[in-house]
């Protein structure tokens, strides 16, 4: 894997932004079709239009590539799941909002997802851990509202341990089937996904409307 050293801190100006946006869009572009391993940097500076200085200035190596990947689409999804939990509502109310917002975003980002999953196994223990530090914020959320959701009596969970990761990973793994020219299109998709976690969830003698 290319790897060179830095040249310290890049000063976040919009032209700055914009290679930044432009050499993303181009490893995601490659890395679909090569993988990884099979993409060199100078086919990642090409496609971006920069020179090889100024991708490996801006990046530094491909691992760190993949983990900007999975960081603009986990920072976005997040973004949305906080700001969800800060509008409040009832538990059920709040759940069907956060599995919407997390079905816009697969959708979103489906080519990211994709290649972040197929080429995970290239990252570092270090990284690893980065990642699942900001899933375990994913988790946080929804084990919140769940557990709101028992208390008030909406939702039946029987295990608040297995009944996150189990519906988080349902809702990601939409990544693997979802085709965005299909005969499902985004709101159907959103319905149904939030129906049938809901449906899942609640008793329908004390369910509260979403």
């Amino acid at each position: 894997m290319d790897t060179i050293e830095t040249e310290g801190a890049i000063r976040q100006t919009p032209a700055v932004l914009e290679r930044r946006r432009r050499i993303l869009a181009a490893a995601i572009f490659l890395f679909q079709r090569k993988g990884i391993n099979g993409t060199t940097a100078e086919e990642i500076a090409a496609e971006a239009g920069v020179t090889k200085r100024t991708l490996y200035r801006h990046v530094g190596s491909k691992e760190n590539l993949l983990l900007a990947i999975h960081e603009d689409f986990i920072n976005r999804g997040l973004r949305g799941w906080q700001e969800i939990q800060a509008a409040g509502g009832s538990a059920t109310e709040r759940l069907r909002r956060l599995i919407v917002a997390h079905v816009n975003t697969v959708a979103d980002e489906l080519p990211s997802i994709r290649i972040f999953f197929e080429e995970m196994k290239h990252l570092s223990v270090e990284n690893q851990a980065r990642i699942i530090a900001r899933r375990n914020e994913y988790e946080v959320i929804l084990t919140d509202t769940l557990r709101e959701g028992m208390e008030t009596g909406e939702f039946r969970v029987s295990d608040l341990r297995i009944t996150p990761l189990a519906l988080l990973g349902s809702l990601t793994e939409i990544y693997r089937w979802y085709q965005p020219d299909g005969p499902l299109g985004r709101n159907e998709l959103c319905e149904f996904m939030a129906k049938f976690v809901m449906e899942g969830l609640q008793d329908p003698s004390t369910s509260v409307s979403a």
